[in-house]
């Protein structure tokens, strides 16, 4: 089962296998963003600063197509026959950019070819992680730590209108919107998100 429990033990056992004992900085994309919030929220003591990139986590309208996927044995037939080209669809769709969006897309079809990716993505889309974080989001925005939220303007898969019920929960976070980037700004607008992060990470 790809979930939060999971994901937790793959980063502590991560940082143990590294020999790293201090607090560490964690930067979360997307669904990765829903698992280093569960992750500060577990553990606050090992982390230093938090930055959170379009994440996903807080309670939102699901598409369609994720409620149909998540649908026991409907979604695993969808996935086994057309999981190729789904996939691929909908990371076309997370890059507003439209010059950075083949190489992109590329990138991602070399992870496609691992055995049980797809299982493993499904079994997280089940899990609950794209919207079940909230209570998370909501004790961390009270603990007292630097915070950062990045944002791109045009996102598609967790819209910019999210950022919002984010920034409820995580008051003290610094926040950033990124002109004409969607889902992956840090990827569509290098040379505007890359500074960002590394004054916060080094200060």
């Amino acid at each position: 089962s790809y979930d939060q429990d999971l994901f937790d033990r793959q980063l502590v056992d991560l940082l143990s296998g590294l020999g790293i004992e201090g607090p560490v900085d964690v930067v979360g994309l997307s669904m990765g963003g829903a698992i280093v919030v569960e992750f500060t929220d577990r553990h606050p003591e090992m982390v230093r600063r938090l930055c959170l990139v379009d994440p996903a986590g807080v309670p939102m309208k699901k598409r369609l197509s994720q409620r149909i996927i998540e649908l026991p044995g409907v979604g695993d037939w969808l996935m086994s026959m057309f999981g190729d080209r789904l996939l691929v669809a909908g990371i076309k769709g997370d890059v507003h950019a439209v010059r950075v969006g083949e190489e992109y897309v590329d990138r991602y079809r070399e992870q496609m070819r691992y055995v049980g990716f797809k299982r493993a993505l499904l079994s997280t889309v089940r899990s609950g992680i794209i919207s079940g974080s909230g209570e998370a989001y909501e004790r961390v925005g009270r603990q007292e730590r630097p915070m950062m939220l990045i944002w791109g303007r045009e996102d598609p898969t967790v819209p910019f209108e999210t950022s919002e019920r984010v920034r409820e929960l995580i008051p003290q976070a610094e926040f950033h919107a990124i002109d004409g980037a969607g889902h992956i700004p840090h990827y569509e607008a290098p040379d505007v998100v890359n500074p960002l992060l590394v004054d916060f990470l080094t200060r």
